[in-house]
């Protein structure tokens, strides 16, 4: 039996809001379309681009009072479109969703087909072929609740805290803690040990390593690499290491000068020392990478690929045929993660021995992540680990939120849309594996992405606390403790 029942456990967060707006004189700009579309100049001096599809709305079906009339206003590229179940639920969708797997991970299911068959059971049905599908279901974000739930009211309502989970939410401030309690109901037998989980934020780095020295809570997450041998000599402490495929890239933009030229993207990519970053940047907590994401995914190829290293001499061949050499560029970076200001700063150092200037520009998260996100030509980021064709969803296609590299414009991208949508539909383990690996050479030699290293998870917690187990993954402490459920107090 487990007396103790009280956790106390710090983490970090930070919420970050990624938008992207427009010019401000964009109403009187005339706007870039395609063949198929027609430019229509309005009264006050501003243009619309109408696609053939807003030619074909059958407008005149629309009964208006009279002295009314009704035109297309604008064309929305890829419009949202919003519509109520008579249950009350609200589904959201996308008039041309090509792939809506970039959007969403359950985007192939058909919800117009889906059935309910009974009180605990649902057939699927999907609009196209996508064996990631049970990837996106165990994906630790995505959950089941009842119609009527609400995401955003969180806190308000007969539906407030809704789950399965061990434990159930007592109070919630935002910025400050979260108090979560035993679920007597949990269909695990004996779980959880707690009888409350205290989790708390902490404002700065500092403060979480003094709560944890002083004893104020029991275990924290992310312990800066400079603080780890501070911890470590402690007798009452222990520091939770393990590997993860999490990476902080620096992202070249493929569609705009200088890294439309792919002898500019592969110099680019000889000019950082890797063991450097690692030794350095994540104080040897981490392993090198070799430009390919996805370490602990099967079809994984980025060890089978020629290790690339640093080679300022090839780095200036290249650039000197490309006609940049003595090339100039900024560099933007943000403490938003652990190794994304260590990485840019050695980048810049190594890369003056190929004669390339960089300059590294520090900003906030706010900053980095506020109206430029995803338009900057050079900058960091920073990663978790997901298997590769998700990542590839959420930040390489065309349609993916994420879309730093700007990838679309590569010249080859057609082919590689194409390989996705086969690997996709590839049931056999092996031949979806080469798929995966023809599109991985295909980053590997022309991508907009250098990946230097996967970074370890340095998490802290009391000698008191017992039940953790090294794993691979993205999340901290063992998962939480498995969601808290495993851990105890011994």
């Amino acid at each position: 039996m487990h007396t103790h029942k009280y956790l106390s456990l710090v983490t970090f967060a930070a919420l970050l809001a990624c938008s992207n707006s427009g010019s401000k004189d964009a109403a009187t700009e005339k706007p870039a379309v395609d063949s198929a579309a027609t430019v229509t100049k309005n009264e006050d001096g501003s243009f619309v681009a109408l696609s053939d599809y807003s030619k074909t709305l059958p407008l005149n079906k629309i009964k208006l009072p009279a002295g009314f009339r009704i035109d297309v206003f604008a064309e929305v590229e890829n419009a949202r479109s919003l519509a109520i179940s008579p249950s009350g639920t609200l589904y959201v969708g996308n008039r041309d969703a090509v792939l809506p797997e970039a959007n969403a991970g359950l985007g192939a299911i058909d919800l117009k087909r889906t059935k309910k068959l009974d009180a605990r059971t649902a057939r699927i049905y999907l609009s196209r072929a996508d064996v990631t599908l049970m990837e996106a279901f165990a994906q630790y974000f995505q959950g089941i609740v009842p119609v009527g739930y609400q995401p955003n009211a969180v806190g308000k309502g007969p539906l407030q805290y809704v789950g399965t989970g061990p434990f159930k939410v007592e109070s919630f401030t935002p910025g400050r803690e979260s108090v979560h309690v035993r679920n007597e109901n949990y269909w695990r037998p004996g779980q959880p040990y707690f009888d409350e989980v205290r989790i708390i934020n902490f404002p700065d780095d500092a403060a979480k390593v003094n709560a944890l020295l002083s004893g104020q809570i029991d275990a924290m997450t992310d312990v800066p690499f400079a603080q780890v041998p501070v911890v470590r000599r402690r007798s009452n402490l222990k520091v939770y290491t393990a590997q993860t495929g999490a990476w902080t890239p620096l992202c070249m933009r493929v569609d705009v000068e200088p890294f439309r030229d792919v002898r500019v993207r592969r110099a680019m990519r000889l000019l950082i020392n890797r063991p450097q970053a690692v030794r350095q940047g994540l104080s040897g907590f981490g392993r090198v990478a070799n430009d390919i994401y996805s370490p602990f995914d099967p079809a994984y190829a980025g060890d089978e690929f020629p290790q690339r290293r640093y080679d300022p001499e090839q780095a200036r061949s290249l650039l000197r045929s490309a006609g940049r050499e003595g090339l100039s560029v900024e560099l933007v970076t943000s403490p938003a993660d652990t190794g994304m200001v260590e990485g840019a700063t050695i980048f810049a150092q190594n890369a003056k021995a190929g004669g390339v200037k960089v300059t590294v520009r520090n900003v906030d998260g706010g900053t980095i992540y506020g109206d430029q996100y995803l338009k900057w030509p050079f900058s960091a980021d920073y990663w978790g680990t997901r298997n590769y064709l998700q990542q590839v969803a959420a930040g390489v296609l065309k349609t993916a939120p994420f879309n730093e590299t700007h990838w679309d414009a590569y010249p080859g991208y057609k082919r590689f849309e194409s390989l996705y949508r086969q690997a996709l539909a590839a049931v056999d383990d092996r031949k979806r594996a080469q798929i995966i690996k023809e599109m991985q050479r295909m980053e590997y030699q022309d991508g907009g992405l250098i990946i230097w290293g996967f970074k370890n998870l340095t998490d802290a917690y009391s000698s008191k606390v017992g039940g953790f187990k090294v794993d691979r993954g993205t999340l901290n402490l063992n998962k939480y403790g498995n969601g808290f459920r495993t851990i105890y107090f011994v």
